[in-house]
């Protein structure tokens, strides 16, 4: 009880903004719910509703075709709040505001370690959680609030080699070939220190045999679903999906390439 109390009264003002924050964007979600907006939001809750539906747990699902394009975990979560006894736009919508929650703790807990400053970490949060992009995407359904928590996760945590994997595999579950971005630049990082003589080759080489086993553990998902799905999973998910999106509607992903013309016509 005392280590709490002594918590609360370092942390009083993150306590207190992250709280109140907490509250008055719930009150916001449940007092005023609004229908699903654009394709992304009910695809994502659908995809993990029908993954439910049909006991089935590799891809997200939509109209009872596996959808290669995204990893399973997020439209999973996703799909499992809908089962609570709320209307799916706020269970959903509750929970991507509470995984970004989870990352301004995680930034407020990074920012505290190198400041040592409750009342500056906090304002660095605020400033953070009111930023127009990050405000927006804490309110709606997405996958990238999964990403990003993946990310600072893994920053966060990064000297425990389980922990930090997790937050990793949780970013790589959500959007996939981008979740292994921190990894990319903590190996170029840790490259630059060599150049800058900041670190010795032996400790190198140490970092660079853990960034390569949490690689190669992360990259057992890609393995397994090339040899259940060979090719398509190939096609679907590394090329269209990361490479070929930018030039592609959704529509296009289900085979449909003039749906807008058709319903103009």
């Amino acid at each position: 009880m005392k280590n709490l109390r002594t918590l609360f009264r370092e942390h009083v003002f993150f306590i207190c903004f992250i709280t109140l924050y907490f509250i008055a964007l719930s009150y916001k979600l449940i007092a005023n719910p609004t229908p699903f907006f654009d394709w992304d939001e009910p695809l994502y809750v659908q995809g993990g509703i029908e993954m439910l539906r049909n006991h089935y747990y590799l891809f997200p699902m939509w109209q009872g075709h596996i959808w290669f394009d995204k990893p399973p975990l997020s439209s999973l979560f996703y799909g499992l709040v809908t089962y609570l006894p709320f209307s799916a736009e706020v269970t959903t919508r509750m929970l991507a505001l509470g995984v970004s929650t989870a990352i301004l703790t995680l930034f407020y807990t990074f920012y505290y370690r190198i400041t040592k400053y409750a009342y500056i970490a906090t304002l660095a949060i605020a400033g953070t959680a009111f930023a127009p992009i990050f405000l927006q995407r804490s309110q709606v359904v997405s996958l990238d609030v999964f990403l990003l928590v993946g990310w600072i996760g893994y920053v966060v945590f990064q000297k425990n080699l389980l922990i930090s994997t997790l937050f990793l595999f949780l970013s790589i579950q959500s959007k996939s070939l981008l979740g292994f971005y921190p990894l990319i630049t903590q190996g170029l990082f840790f490259l630059f220190e060599f150049f800058r003589k900041k670190i010795t080759k032996k400790e190198l080489v140490s970092f660079t045999r853990i960034l390569l086993i949490q690689c190669a553990v992360l990259s057992l998902w890609y393995i397994a679903m090339l040899i259940i799905y060979g090719k398509q999973f190939w096609s679907a998910h590394i090329i269209e999906s990361h490479f070929k999106r930018v030039s592609s509607s959704i529509e296009s992903h289900f085979g449909q390439r003039t749906f807008y013309i058709d319903l103009l016509i």
